[in-house]
């Protein structure tokens, strides 16, 4: 029988599998996202901002989501009004704060954009501030980077050609060496807040490292959140090479999908659609991700409870 190439991605799945959904589930960030500011974590970081103040804008982003079909006239092209539609179907006037999808507070901040006309580098500065606290609500104090997924992990990713993932976190590099991070990861400084970085050198005057302060680095990293698929890579200052996605996209042989949501990440799924795979497994947690799911992967694909997975390692 012919070698097949085998690989796997991981999703947030696995750290809510192993550290509890008390501590990382989209849930518990969004709540541990508003007791930091009420808690007044951020006075020497956003200066001159309240917590008042930062506690009102989330709060009226979420309300944009929350009634977002009255925003459809400020959709800036199809696939935007398409991402309506999905958070139209997806939450409802009892959701709460903490339902709402952490990606998703990015389509608010560019349709609130798309209403004033704001210019780009004030869109820019406003989504940057926004990561930089969701960063820190999945950072955790640093615990999300010691989730322990037991000795049989490493034994068990032998068998992987390539290990992907979309976490920001290093655990999985403590199990396998050459772990891709799609999205980037909390110990990598973006490019533009890297003194040394090729970027700078050739930008000097897009040299922001000044601007990094210590203890909260992994604010400033390289990773990537936004809703558009398009801005994962197309227009970021790195390239797709430092993130592993020309890796991802030259995938063959077979594909497992672990502890990720289809609500999210368009680019990976489109990645999948267009690459040279055979097959694709998808471990889902619910039966809505299983449905969800068939709609966007259009290679053959097999469905398994993602607990069958868990008790492999476990």
């Amino acid at each position: 029988m012919a070698y097949m190439e085998q690989n796997i991605i991981f999703g947030n799945g696995i750290n809510i599998e192993f550290g509890g959904f008390d501590n990382y589930s989209n849930k518990a960030i969004m709540s541990r996202l508003m007791e930091n500011i009420k808690s007044d974590k951020y006075k020497n970081i956003f200066k001159g901002i309240s917590n008042r103040e930062l506690l009102e804008s989330i709060d009226g982003l979420f309300n944009i989501v929350k009634d977002i079909s009255k925003w459809d006239n400020y959709a800036d092209g199809l696939f935007m009004l398409m991402e309506i539609e999905r958070i139209k179907n997806l939450y409802d006037e009892n959701s709460k704060i903490e339902d709402i999808g952490l990606e998703d507070i990015f389509i608010a901040v560019e349709l609130l954009s798309n209403k004033y006309k704001d210019d780009e580098r004030f869109r820019h500065k406003i989504n940057h501030e926004l990561q930089m606290l969701m960063l820190d609500a999945i950072y955790n104090d640093g615990n999300i980077n010691t989730v322990d997924y037991t000795n049989e992990m490493q034994q068990f990713l032998l068998k992987y050609s390539h290990v992907f993932t979309i976490n920001y976190d290093t655990n999985l590099d403590r199990y396998y060496d050459g772990v891709m991070h799609l999205h980037g990861r909390f110990d990598s400084l973006a490019p533009e807040y890297d003194a040394n970085s090729l970027f700078v050198q050739e930008n000097p005057n897009e040299n922001f490292s000044r601007d990094v302060i210590v203890g909260y680095e992994y604010m400033f990293s390289n990773t990537i959140m936004s809703w558009y698929w398009l801005e994962k890579y197309g227009h970021w200052i790195d390239s797709e090479r430092t993130f592993g996605a020309d890796a991802f996209k030259n995938m063959s042989g077979h594909l497992d999908i672990v502890g990720m949501s289809p609500c999210n990440d368009e680019h990976l799924f489109l990645m999948i659609n267009q690459s040279q795979l055979k097959n694709v497994t998808y471990y889902y947690r619910s039966e809505k991700d299983r449905v969800s799911m068939s709609k966007k992967i259009q290679k053959p694909i097999t469905y398994t409870h993602v607990d069958k997975f868990w008790s492999k390692i476990k």
